[in-house]
């Protein structure tokens, strides 16, 4: 039986189109791409953001989205259940705390912090307030990344909040004014509610249906695909992709 990752990449090829056409307009690594055509499936992200890849990718390629969706539901029917929090404990307990991940992130990012405080002091030069750290899934800031909300310089006297609701099962990171970056899933039909003194920046693994309410006011779009937003940036959420 034909596997998912020889499907789409028949159809890629079939296409005339390379793993790096594809990534540069899907927004996504082509590592990722290579993966999930080889089924490699212990090296892609969390299923919501791999739903994500192939809404995009469908999309590109002219697929069905639903049955290249039904394709990959039916793989993960035929894996071992595993309960995530559970592992997550294991993992967690069998690991020295400071060898772990989490740890080591916080440290560095802490330390980092520490360097830029010292540095504006020192120089005294008015900076812009910038996140902390990269939360998307590359180390430089991609065509993904879009302004939600107005061109304030000035957060309002009770800050920002923010209320995402998801249609479906998606992927979140996000990294509230300098704190450090931390992931968030949201199951279809879910909500959160994030609260920011001067800077919001979060990425999702698929914009498409998201519903954005900022400060009690919605933000409409027509994005899809993985994005990273940050407010405030000058520029007002675009209602439609370029």
């Amino acid at each position: 039986m034909e596997t998912l990752g020889n499907f789409l990449r028949k159809a890629r090829e079939l296409k005339n189109i390379s793993q790096e056409d594809l990534a540069k307009f899907t927004c996504y690594h082509v590592s990722r791409i290579q993966a999930l055509e080889e089924d490699r499936h212990e090296n892609l992200p969390p299923m919501p953001y791999v739903k994500g890849m192939l809404r995009s990718i469908s999309k590109y390629l002219s697929l069905d989205v639903n049955e290249v969706l039904h394709q990959y539901e039916n793989f993960l029917n035929t894996q071992p259940k595993s309960d995530p929090i559970v592992s997550s404990v294991n993992e967690i307990s069998e690991t020295p705390f400071y060898l772990q991940k989490n740890f080591l992130l916080v440290s560095a990012t802490v330390s980092f912090i520490v360097l830029v405080i010292v540095a504006s002091f020192l120089f005294r030069e008015p900076k812009q307030v910038k996140p902390i750290g990269d939360i998307s899934t590359t180390e430089t800031t991609s065509s993904s990344e879009v302004s939600l909300g107005g061109k304030e310089s000035i957060a309002p006297a009770g800050g920002y909040k923010l209320i995402i609701q998801a249609p479906k099962d998606i992927w979140l990171k996000v990294q509230i004014d300098s704190d450090a970056p931390y992931p968030l899933p949201l199951k279809a039909g879910g909500s959160t509610e994030l609260h920011a003194k001067k800077v919001l920046r979060f990425f999702v693994s698929d914009v498409e249906g998201v519903k954005f309410t900022l400060n009690d006011k919605e933000m409409p779009h027509s994005l899809t695909g993985a994005k990273t937003f940050i407010f405030p940036s000058g520029a007002s959420l675009p209602t439609k992709e370029k």
